[in-house]
Order: structure tokens, then sequence, then C-alpha cells
């Protein structure tokens, strides 16, 4: 990739990047010596004069009189110049303590991708520029390992020749879009391998493009055009449809299609010009992002969103991207403003379909600029064209961001130019590209995040000759750098280093040039050959090492193992060096040992010896849960290994020497985390370092559980994640998002389910601070089948309404209305499908006054049911007379039963589509010649059906009954019913004994509310206690003054749930919530809960919201 190009670097500042790695630059910061002075002269004590004042006034008006001068010398010591200030220092400063090398991550140029200037597309190996009427496709490990060689290019000809300054494109595995002067698609292996052949014309010239799996997405005006890959034929890629924005006549105002993405089933689509539509005719500059989603039902793409930042900012919407179910969105260059902040939005947050704010990138603190934005997982790239560099005001830069579990979207790099731009008023950074770990950037670089060694060295440590001199400057890194001295023309500072690794490496630095006549330096390694290294004109910025005369990009040396030395010699006077860092980019075991002093034995190993040892991915994959311990593997043939790692913030660490090649690190640990090896033989010969690797943990909930089941809900329950700390919680069904708690209580429930199907779960922690945890361990969790027969006993019953034992009824037990108009009884039912239904049920009277009920389902309006009097029988519900059908969706319902006479039985219900027959249930038999078994109560309980008659008023029927067993986990009934065509439906059972065991009685909870700072002698008196149970229904109590309460909780409601929540809220305090086996609850029915006092409100002109710090004391709520 020869000719004359740009050439770019990745910027590091340790002070934003702490976070993640701590501080990678140690540096010690000499004492100065005028400060040095002045401390000495504060020391000085005038003598008191004249008597006239005690001892005691005298010393206080002397030390006020010498903190006024201390003030006035400070001051006096601010405004010396640099050059002056550095007048009396030595002409060669000795050398500081060696500095030692660190782990951390960086960003490397990979290449420079030429030409390049009007797009950029990027996609695994495959990266593709376009300029002047060409498309240019470059592959990696072309012409080299790599290597990203040009490996197509693609032009026009004749009438069709593309003459467009901006050229769209789109591209992924096996399709590239061109987006002008028409929308063109090619195929990758389309007239040979690698041929990228023309497949065909989609359309007329496109504004925005993207492309996912089977859809193109063509921005276009006013439209946005869908295609679909196999409609109308196999890659025919169709029409699908035509996107449109929601207000009438917008499109046509508002910009729309000018940026679109496209991931599964959302689109996004950017309309940087709004419109007010208040005022016709008039084009307002507040941008949007409509959000389009496709309904598999309607088989269209519906708006369900329009999205915009809090701030409204102009030119919203211009640049956007998604990825795993966020938007990362920013204001465009031709609308926006050189203020333009990107914002991350997530679906479903704030309810479904909703996009909810995740914050600004980089935190409200310090918010990232930018014009065009990629993202893909957790790196983004934000390219922001208004970066002033080399005296031009628009010359660019791009901020790469990871999101780490905390600080949360950490800026890891800023990428500027190291030369100036040469390509008129363009931004380099006029479109950025990400994928995976790959950057691409408008102008063709690409860069690669990833693990390394660096090694930072403070330029004023180093020996300085003279006229090179040191100035002060509070930006500077310690304080002090090393600069050309104005009217100087000779001077050096040389800084002597040490490599155990032998490899390829690269010389950063921090520098600040003086446009025209201070922005360059010579530099050299070793007294090898100098190049001429350009610095930026504006401020401090972190730049490679580049020669000016060769390639322009980032400069690497081949070092061999042991000391070396690095030559900044004086080429421009006013040119200022901060520090630099050796960066090593690969290990190579044929570079040659380095010229010059002596190294250190470190131990060559003889022959045969044992090679560096190679780390394996860590086993589980490159991200780990929180709670795990990390098992790290590596290979190699040496008899003892020590292994170091380093956590994100923490000390580097040493582990070893072991003669295993595992090790495993204890849970405990959040974030980025590097890791590499060594060996050594039997005689204490030792290797070098290997390569590092990295791993992720993250920072997510714990020990994710399902706690009920129904038909159509599932209910979660989870830990906080390691952090302690969690302002509300998204539960995902794979990737996307579909519920959110709006709290911070642990506990969901998901419904809108579908009987007898299995879903996946996992849950994320979000914070009000902008940024979100790592999903949890995913779970599986399967809902039950659908019922539409229920015993009244296993019902939520109100008293006076009793259920009470009967011989005679199905189970054993049935309901009776103690007392007229007064007392019910719940019922849930579970439904597949849809439909118009019948509703039956097992009833008895014991004569006029005691034969009506009311009835509703869900609801609605309450019938007044007149049963047969007598004995059981099955009779359809009605209102007055009149047979009432209900129209039901799937899922759950809610038969509510209500006294309306006294003495009035009920044994069970029933849901029959209308005009189906009754499926009459059989029940296991109970212990007596004429009743059914008992029947213990399940969330889900399973029925064969027996087709009859439906009952009339005049017919009869005997029932057999008989245990019918079955492999289903939950209990299944069978009913069997012969009709006869006299009489009512009258049932007689035959049946064999069966034991009927004792349920679990009353359970009386106890324990105590305290304070979590203070401890248990702090109890928190009128603290409220409650639980709640499977069904409506809550029971609560108040703590005394010590803080201790008891809570009773009745068996027949306990003993229908497989787990309660447990709540205590009082005034001052955090409530707190979790959810407990029921099982768990009878084995230790004492409960203490610890509430964290809320953080004390400090009064303020503007209302603010401060989190609590992450690091929190909580004892164990379960004891």
């Amino acid at each position: 990739m020869g000719g004359s190009v740009d050439a770019f670097d990745a910027s590091y500042s340790p002070s934003e990047t702490g976070a993640l790695y701590g501080p990678v630059i140690a540096r010690a910061v000499p004492v100065d010596s005028l400060a040095a002075r002045s401390v000495q002269h504060r020391g000085r004590t005038p003598e008191a004069s004249g008597g006239r004042m005690s001892r005691r006034q005298c010393r206080l008006c002397l030390a006020f009189a010498g903190c006024l001068f201390m003030l006035v010398f400070a001051a006096f010591l601010l405004a010396i110049p640099q050059s002056d200030a550095s007048a009396d220092r030595p002409d060669q400063v000795p050398q500081s303590v060696s500095a030692q090398w660190t782990q951390a991550i960086r960003v490397f140029q990979s290449a420079v991708l030429e030409p390049a200037g009007s797009g950029i597309a990027l996609h695994g190996d495959t990266a593709v520029t376009s300029r002047d009427g060409a498309v240019y496709i470059f592959e990696r490990n072309h012409g080299g390992t790599d290597n990203w060689g040009l490996a197509r290019v693609i032009t026009s000809t004749g009438a069709d020749r593309w003459q467009c300054p901006e050229m769209p494109l789109a591209l992924n595995s096996e399709w590239l879009v061109v987006g002008c002067p028409e929308t063109y698609l090619f195929s990758r292996h389309l007239g040979g391998p690698g041929a990228w052949g023309l497949a065909k014309k989609l359309g007329s010239a496109s504004r925005a493009l993207d492309i996912a799996d089977d859809r193109i997405v063509a921005g276009g005006f006013p439209t946005v055009t869908v295609f679909l890959r196999d409609l109308g034929g196999v890659n025919n890629w169709g029409v699908e449809q035509e996107l449109v924005a929601g207000e009438a006549g917008a499109q046509w105002f508002n910009s729309f299609g000018s940026a679109v993405s496209i991931e599964d089933d959302v689109i996004a689509v950017g309309a940087p010009t709004w419109p007010d539509l208040g005022y016709p005719g008039w084009v307002g500059g507040y941008g949007c992002v409509y959000v389009f989603r496709r309904d598999p039902a309607a088989g269209r793409w519906l708006q369900v969103e329009q999205v915009v930042p809090d701030d409204w900012a102009f030119g919203f919407g211009g640049s956007l991207e998604l990825s795993q179910g966020r938007l990362l969105a920013t204001s465009g260059p031709t609308y926006g403003d050189c203020a333009a902040v990107p914002y991350l939005f997530g679906r479903n947050e704030g309810g479904a379909d909703r996009w909810g704010g995740l914050g600004a990138m980089g935190g409200s603190a310090a918010k990232v600029v930018g014009n065009y934005v990629a993202l893909d997982g957790d790196l983004a790239a934000i390219g922001d064209v208004c970066d002033a560099q080399f005296g031009y005001p628009r010359a660019g830069a791009a901020h790469i961001l990871l999101q780490v579990a905390s600080p949360g979207w950490t800026e890891v790099a800023k990428l500027v130019p190291t030369a100036p731009i040469t390509r008129g008023s363009r931004s380099w950074a006029d479109g950025v590209a990400v994928d995976g770990r790959t950057i691409a950037l408008h102008a063709g670089a690409i860069f690669e995040v990833r693990g390394t060694e660096v090694l930072s060295l403070e330029a004023e440590s180093g020996t300085v000759v003279a006229p090179m001199a040191i100035g002060f400057d509070q930006e500077a890194s310690g304080g002090r750098y090393v600069y050309a001295p104005v009217g100087t023309t000779s001077g050096r500072v040389d800084l002597e280093f040490r490599v155990d690794t032998a490899g390829e490496y690269e010389v950063w630095g921090r520098a600040f040039g003086i446009e025209g006549i201070g922005d360059s330096f010579w530099f050299a390694i070793d007294g090898g050959t100098e190049c001429v290294w350009e610095l930026p004109w504006h401020g401090w910025e972190i730049v490679p090492v580049v020669d000016r005369d060769a390639n322009r990009s980032a400069k690497r040396w081949n070092l061999g193992q042991g000391q070396h030395v690095l030559h900044v010699r004086m080429r421009e006077s006013g040119a200022k060096l901060d520090w630099l860092e050796v960066r090593r980019v690969r290990p190579s075991s044929a570079v040659p040992v380095a010229a010059g002093p002596t190294p250190t034995p470190v131990g060559t190993l003889p022959s045969p010896g044992c090679g560096v040892p190679q780390p394996l991915l860590p086993v589980g994959g490159s991200l780990f849960y929180c709670e795990d311990p990390v098992r790290l593997e590596w290979s190699g043939d040496c008899s003892e290994y020590k292994v170091q790692f380093l956590f994100s913030g923490a000390a580097e660490r040493s582990i070893g020497w072991t003669g295993s090649k595992e090790v495993i690190l204890p849970a405990g640990g959040i974030g980025w985390a590097s890791w590499r090896i060594k060996g050594r033989n039997q005689v204490g010969q030792e290797t070098a370092w290997s390569t590092p690797s990295i791993y992720r943990v993250g920072d997510n909930p714990l020990n994710l559980r399902v706690v009920g089941a129904s038909c159509d809900q599932i209910t979660l329950a989870w830990d906080p994640p390691c952090s302690c700390y969690a302002d509300w919680y998204t539960v995902y069904s794979g990737t996307q998002s579909i519920a959110s708690t709006h709290d911070h209580v642990p506990v969901k429930t998901v419904g809108g389910l579908s009987p007898e199907t299995e879903y996946s779960f996992a849950v994320r922690a979000c914070y009000r601070r902008g940024y979100s945890s790592d999903l949890s361990r995913p779970i599986s969790a399967t809902t039950t089948a659908a019922y539409l027969y229920q015993e009244a006993e296993s019902g939520v019953v109100q008293a006076p309404m009793v259920a009470e034992a009967d011989a005679t009824a199905s189970g054993g037990r049935c309901i009776r209305s103690a007392a007229a108009n007064s007392g019910s009884v719940t019922i849930q039912v579970c439904l597949m499908d849809a439909g118009t239904y019948d509703l039956w049920g097992r009833v008895a009277a014991p004569g006029y006054g005691g034969d009506s009920f009311w009835v509703s389902v869900d609801g609605s309006a309450e019938a007044l049911w007149e049963i047969p009097v007598g004995d059981w029988k099955w009779a359809q519900v009605s209102h007055q007379g009149v047979k009432r059908t209900y129209q039901l969706d799937p899922g759950s319902h809610y038969i509510n039963v209500r006294a309306r006479e006294a003495g009035a039985r009920l044994d069970a219900m029933q849901l029959v589509k209308s005009g189906s027959p009754l499926a009459t249930p059989t029940a296991t038999p109970q212990a007596s010649a004429t009743a059914s078994a008992t029947r213990t109560p399940t969330l889900s309980p399973s029925w064969t059906p027996t087709e009859t008659a439906p009952p009339t008023a005049s017919a009869t029927a005997t029932r057999s009954v008989t245990p019918t067993p079955t492999a289903s986990p939950s209990a299944t009934v069978t009913r069997s019913a012969t009709p006869t065509p006299s009489a009512t439906p009258e049932p007689t059972a035959s049946a064999t004994a069966t034991a009927t065991p004792t349920p679990p009685g009353d359970l009386l909870v106890t324990g105590q509310v305290y304070d979590a700072v203070s401890g248990p002698l702090v109890g928190v008196a009128g603290a409220e206690v409650s639980v709640s149970l499977c069904m409506p229904r809550r029971f609560s109590t108040l703590a005394d003054d010590d803080g201790n309460y008891e809570l009773i909780l009745p068996a027949i409601y306990l003993n229908q749930c497989s787990s309660v929540t447990l709540e205590a809220v009082a005034d001052g305090y955090r409530p707190v919530s979790f959810v407990v086996l029921v099982a768990d609850l009878r084995a230790q029915s004492r409960r203490d809960l610890a509430l964290v006092p809320l953080p004390t409100p400090t009064p303020s002109r503007t209302a603010t919201w401060t989190p609590q710090p992450r690091r929190c004391f909580l004892p164990m709520l379960l004891r």
C-alpha cells in the first residue's frame, strides 16, 4: 500500500482510563527547588518588637504575616516564564528509578487503506472503501500475515460511470451494497472466488445503507426501502416494504432516511431535521430517530417509537447504529454542531417497544462529542469532525470507548492524525465502523484493540543534554516536561530501558508542538537512523513516532532482549515532550540481541530447553460471570511456571512457581483482566514472559431462578450483582429485553407466554448513572399446561365463605357459603385457545333460599347464578335463567364466585367451548365408598376429558370413579361418565380407599428489622413487614420499638404456594424485598431484615440524584 497517505494514532489518557487498568504510567515527581526554597522561607520567624504585644499575640501576628508573604511569593513563582524557571537547572538530570513493564489495553494501527475518502465499511476480515467513483475491497492476510491487501477494485464505465462524491456502503460476509449513483448489490463469489460480481440493481440512489443476514435497508427520499433476500425467488432481494415517517407529510421535511440501521426485527431511521409540525412549512433543526419493529403476525414493519435526546439536539439522528438491543445515535455533521453528544438508548427501557435513554456516552461528567458513531457490543467509536489538529479546525479525531462494569463506557483511546490533513475540507473522521475488536475510519485507517505490555518513561527522568531543558506545566504529568528553548538548535534527551522479550515495538509520546516553528523532533533508538517525528499543534496529544518521510504510519522497531536507549534530539525550538511509552506489538524469536551495554544475564536455556509457554483461552470463554472462579490454562514443556495477572484498577499480582499448567483465581474481581506466564527448567533458568491474554469478568446479577410458573406466566427471582447495588433490572429473553422491574426489587413476573413452552431468560442490572451490567447466567423455564378444570377449594377463599370436608365432593372438599352476600372464592384457570366459552360448576343446594351465587369472570358484570336444589350436579352458569357465555383470550383467567345465599356449595368449575360437550373429570378415589380421592392442588392440574352430552333438566348420569396414573410431574385427574336419558346428572362413586397426607399447618414468621449501618443493636421501630403470596393475598404486621415482629401465615393459603415474597419498608430507609421458597421458610421461620438508610439530601439550587457507593455493607438478609 504505497503512496502518500495520512497516518493516524491511538492516543491514551491514563487519567481517563484509570478505572479500566489503573495508573499505567508511574511517575516520580522530583521536588522543585524553587518550591523547596519557598518552604524554607516559610519557616523564618521575625522577632517581636517593643514588648507591646504578648509573646502569643506576636506569634499569631507573625504567622499571619508569613502566610500573606507566602501567597505573594507563590503568585510570583507562577508568573515566572518556563524558560526562566529552568534556567538555573543543571544541564543534565540523572535518570530516575527504572520503570517497570505493565499490562494494558491499547489500540494499534494495523493498516492504512489507500485509496479511501468517501465511504468505509467493515465486516470480519474484509474492509471496503470508495473514492472517485470506484470501490476498493481489502482483505486481511492478503499478501502476508495481518496485512490488509487490496484484493479487488470495482469500477464502472460508459453512461453508467459512477461520479458520486459520496458513496454509501454496506457489507456482510456475502454481500456488498453500494448506494450511488444507483443502489447496486454485489455477491462475493459471483463470477469466481472473491470476484464480487454484480448481482442486481436494487433501485435509485441511497443516502444510507445497512444490511443484515436477509434484509437490506436503503435510505432514500422521501422513504426508506426494505429488501428481503428471497422475496420473489432465491437471492432475488425483492422490495418487502416502504417505510415512511409517522407524521403526515413529515418525511418531506425531516431528511427521513439520512441514516439507517437494522438488527433482527428492529430498524432505526434517522431524521436529523425533524419539523415542528405546529408551523406548516417551517423546517426545524431538531432531529429524531424513528424506530420500526416487524410484527410477525401482520407481516409488516410498524413504527413503535420516536426517539429524541433529553436536550433536543440539533441534527440528532444524522448518524446511528443498533447493536444488541441498544441504539447509539448522535447529530450528523451537516445538521449538528461541534458539541454533538452521542446518546445510548435501550430496547424496552420504560415499557414494551419503548427505547429509553441509557445516558450520554462517556457519562455526564465527561461527555464525548462526535458526529459519527459505530457500535458493536461493548466497543464503540465516535468520530468528531471538529477536533482541531495541525492548524486545521476540522482535522478530526475518533474516540474509542469500551463498556466496563464500572464506570460504564470508558474512553480507552483518542485517535488523531499524525500529519497535516491534505484532503481539503473533509475530516479524516467523517465516518467510523466497528466489527468485533477492529475499527475502521473514513480515511482508511484500520485499528485493533488488544492487550499488550507497555513501558512508560517520563521525559525529564532521562539524561537531558543542554540546551534542551525542563519546563513546568500543570497539564504535564508530574507537572514537568522537556522542551527545546526558543532560539536554540541543539540538545537532546536520552532514556534507557530494558526489553525482556525480543519482538516488534512501537514508541508513542505525549507531545505539544508550536504551529509551523516548533512541531518536530529527531528520533532514534540505539543510535540508529533518525526519523522526523512531527507533533500535533493544538495542546497535549498522544501520538506515535512516525517517519514523516516514509509512509506516515506508526514506525516499528525490532528490539532484542537487553538494554536500549531512546534518543529525542532537538529539531525545532519550542517543541515539548511530556513522556514516552514503548509498546510491544508482537513477539519475535528472530530478533537479534541489541548492541550496546551488556545485558544482565537472564538464564538462556541450554538445548534442549523449554519454550515460552502459551496461554490458552480461559476455560469457559473470554467472559466470566462474577460469581465464578476463573480457571486459566496454558501449554508448555517447562518444569515449573509462574503466572502474573492484573485486574482492573488493582495492583499486579503473581502466582507460582507451580508444576501445574493451570491456576484457579477466586471469584470477586470485576472488569477486564490480563494474564501472562513464564516457565523455568529444572536448574532454574527462566523463559521470557508469554504474550498477555485478556479476559473479562462481568458484573452480572446472581442466582437467577424460577420461583413460580403458570400456563402464561413465569416468576423470576435473583440476587443483586457482585457490585451490591442496582436501581432497576431488565429481563431478557435471548438477546431481546422483554420486561423491567422499574425499581431495585429483584423479582419479576413475565406474562403473555404460551402454555407448555420453554423460554430462556437472563437479567441485567441498570443504573441511573447511565450504564448497565452484564447479563446474568441464562436459565430455561417452561410454562405449565393449560387447564380448564379447577377444584373450588384450590382457589383463594375470602371469609366467611369456607372450605370444608365433604366425602361426596371431588377431592373430598368443597366451598360453602356460610353467610348470605358475604365471602367469595377466586379460582384460576388457563386457556390454550381464544374463543367463546361456557362456564360450568358442580354445585349442591340444601333447598330454596340457599341455591344461588354471584359469578364473574375477570371482573365482568356479575351473573345471578341460580343452581339446582339437591345433591351434587353439573350446572351451566346463567343469569336469572339466561345462560352466560364468555369471550376469552389465551392465558390465565380468574373466576370469582361470591356468596348470595347461605348454604350453597361449590365443588369445582370448568370452562367448555360453546357448543362442545362437557368434559367431566374423574377424581382419584377417597377412603369412602361414595367419596372421591383427595386431590392435592397443583399449579398446573392436567385432565383427560371424556365427552358426554351437556346435562339438561331431565338428564341423569352415573359415574364410575377409578384412579388414573400419569407420567406427568403434575397431578393428573381423569374422570369418566356414562349418561342416561333420565334425571339430573348425579354421580355415584365406587372407590378404593387411599391415605390422605396431612398438609402442614399455619406458620409463625418472626424476626427483627434493624439498621444495616448500625447493626442488630439498633432496631427499626414501626417498620412494616409483609408477606405476599402467590395468589392475590398479602399479610402484614408492624415491628415493635425494638424492631421485632411476628406474622402468622394461614396454612390454607401458604400451602398453595411454592414461594412467597417477604418485604420490609420504613420511613427513611430503602425498602427490601426478596423471594423465599415456602419449604425454606418453614425450615427457618426466623428472618432478620436489614434496612439501608436513605442518603441525607444536600440542599442545592438544582435537584440532583447521587447514588450510593457501589461498595456497601449489607449483612445477610436471610440468616
